[in-house]
């Protein structure tokens, strides 16, 4: 982040990977993917999805699959950035792919993509939830908090619970708590012998 913070009043890219870091949104593409509804992402916003108040952004715009996106964002250099763009036909002038490209320009980040950043995020919000938590005792505790964690983390990512503890938040960061836990007992099922019926 350091150095997209660098590049972020010269370069076009870097100023779309700064709000999709604060915004976590998808970074958008012009492919006409045939839906009844335009999806928007971070590269198609248009100034109409926008509402400033001072530091305050609302966004609402509709996003991938349909959903119906909103998200308020208190932040005064994105304010200041997207307010002076209010009379643009888009907030941003550039692609997915020159965001991709400008990307694998950064340090350590030459295998990274853009959609990365949406686990990378949901991930750390779930890590930094943990810690406001009691360590689980049992299993349905643990059972308990994870779901609570994924409910508050697919809020921020605009998706299901169960889509955000599958594919948005590493397993591993769930080891601390799994490792305290009592081992879970199977019951074994009864086995019902059936008596074989003779043919007369």
């Amino acid at each position: 982040m350091a150095r997209i913070n660098k590049h972020f009043t010269k370069v076009e890219e870097a100023k779309v990977l700064y709000l999709i870091s604060r915004t976590r949104f998808r970074v958008g593409g012009e492919m006409d993917t045939k839906a009844s509804v335009k999806a928007y992402g971070a590269t198609t916003l248009e100034p109409r999805h926008v509402e400033i108040d001072d530091n305050l952004i609302k966004f609402n715009f509709i996003s991938k699959k349909g959903v119906s996106t909103t998200k308020i964002v208190d932040d005064p250099i994105l304010a200041s950035l997207l307010r002076s763009r209010i009379g643009r036909l888009k907030l941003f002038k550039t692609t997915e792919g020159k965001v991709l490209q400008y990307l694998r320009t950064l340090p350590k980040a030459k295998t990274f993509k853009v959609s990365d950043f949406r686990p990378f995020y949901g991930t750390r919000i779930a890590r930094e939830m943990m810690t406001t938590f009691p360590v689980p005792k049992t299993q349905k505790e643990y059972k308990k908090y994870v779901k609570a964690i994924a409910i508050e983390v697919s809020k921020d990512l605009g998706n299901t619970p169960s889509v955000a503890l599958n594919s948005y938040i590493d397993p591993r960061i769930w080891d601390i708590w799994k490792e305290g836990l009592p081992p879970i007992v199977k019951r074994a099922k009864r086995k019902t012998s059936r008596k074989k019926k003779v043919r007369s």
